[in-house]
């Protein structure tokens, strides 16, 4: 008699079965844990020890990758209407929801936009990236490329960047979930506090996340699942946050008592600490990263609220929410904002560049996975430096300099 098959992937057909890669193992169905894409089998392993202490879990993950399979013929067919602008358009799109591009946007909205809006906006970003990453090196599910070579990931080659984004597995897409969360946190904002149509507001957040989105599956880089992952993870993230997020703040930034930060910084190095993947994942230096940059901006802006006078005063969305804020929305010049973002963008630079070189750390396999213990804290010291340096040291020095009313 047959025997049953042992894969997940045994009973597909040929055109359907995963592109073998030299160092990969593909697990049994029992074992839980995908042949991904992952470089460092170590991280694999991690993941795997992680998920089998959850059967349904371990259930969950088997009906996942089936999904992710069958989704291939989707995206051919999307593919097959490829054309040289859309191909243009869609990488652009990446862009928008890349870390490298929040590291800038981020910074301009504390400097040009609102420093309220852009707390929450930095501590959202924290948690919605850690649970994509986490999510990814736990399931451990590989890109739709790796299980249908028809599939063709339409990025630019030879940037290593791409190529290490690449190298991360697909399950959720943290693409559609940033994207989604800053979308529809922006758009309320603009309502609340800019005084902006909602629908107008509403409408320019579904063509950014919905664009950005569109362009994962057009891509090559994701699956559909993996797009209704990132949307299902980062509501429920909303959700959550629309019940505590102002909490949260109160109890940290806006409190009197440093307490509240220095939990907020505990509760983040342990989130690292237990992160599924270990720091041989290669999903965990840009996890790592934000978190620092985080922490950093939740201790910079705590001094800034209670020990500074030139800048703005903060306020809670309590106050914004029954309009008794004491301060306004002040629009200001597109040179005066471009002043202050270049301003701001030198000193961030020089910090970084600065404590790089009296805190070099080293990495392994190329430029992917950091070495030891001690390398980690010391990109956690520079990237936390990045955080405070943006809240607190750059705007101070705006304001020294007359760039802030």
């Amino acid at each position: 008699a047959a025997m049953p098959p042992q894969h997940p992937e045994a009973s597909l057909s040929v055109r359907h079965r995963p592109v073998q890669h030299q160092g990969d193992s593909l697990p049994r169905e029992g074992d839980g844990a995908s042949r991904g894409n992952c470089a460092n089998p170590a991280a694999r392993n991690l993941g795997r020890l992680a998920l089998l202490q959850y059967p349904r879990l371990v259930q969950f993950r088997s009906w996942l990758y089936r999904r992710v399979v069958s989704e291939t013929t989707t995206l051919c067919k999307i593919q097959k209407h490829r054309r040289p602008a859309l191909d243009a358009v869609f990488r652009l799109s990446a862009f928008f929801g890349d870390e490298p591009f929040f590291f800038l946007g981020l910074p301009f909205f504390f400097w040009n936009i609102s420093f309220d809006l852009a707390r929450h906006m930095i501590l959202l970003w924290w948690w919605t990236m850690y649970a994509g990453h986490a999510m990814k090196d736990l399931l451990c599910l590989p890109r739709p490329r790796k299980v249908d070579e028809d599939v063709k990931e339409v990025l630019e080659s030879g940037n290593a960047q791409t190529e290490r984004y690449l190298a991360e597995f697909g399950f959720p897409s943290t693409h559609a979930a940033i994207t989604f969360v800053f979308g529809v946190l922006i758009s309320q904002w603009a309502t609340l506090v800019f005084e902006i149509d909602h629908y107008v507001a509403h409408a320019v957040a579904l063509v950014y996340y919905g664009t950005v989105s569109f362009g994962r599956l057009y891509l090559g880089v994701h699956s559909l699942s993996d797009v209704a992952g990132g949307f299902a993870y980062g509501g429920m993230l909303l959700w959550l946050w629309s019940l505590c997020g102002s909490d949260i703040d109160e109890a940290t930034v806006l409190s009197g008592n440093p307490l509240g930060c220095v939990a907020l910084s505990f509760f983040v190095l342990w989130c690292l600490y237990v992160y599924p993947g270990g720091k041989s994942s290669g999903s965990f230096e840009d996890t790592l990263a934000i978190g620092a940059v985080t922490v950093g901006c939740v201790w910079g802006s705590w001094i800034r609220v209670h020990f500074t006078t030139l800048l703005p005063v903060a306020e809670s969305i309590a106050q914004y929410s029954a309009g008794s804020t004491s301060s306004h929305v002040q629009w200001t010049s597109v040179s005066t904002a471009m002043i202050r973002f270049v301003l701001g963008a030198a000193i961030i630079v020089v910090g970084k560049v600065g404590m790089g070189k009296a805190l070099p750390y080293k990495k392994v396999d190329g430029a992917t996975v950091l070495q030891s213990t001690p390398d980690v804290l010391r990109k956690a010291l520079i990237y936390g430096a990045i955080g405070f340096n943006a809240v607190l040291t750059a705007p101070y020095a705006m304001a020294l300099a007359g760039l802030v009313a």
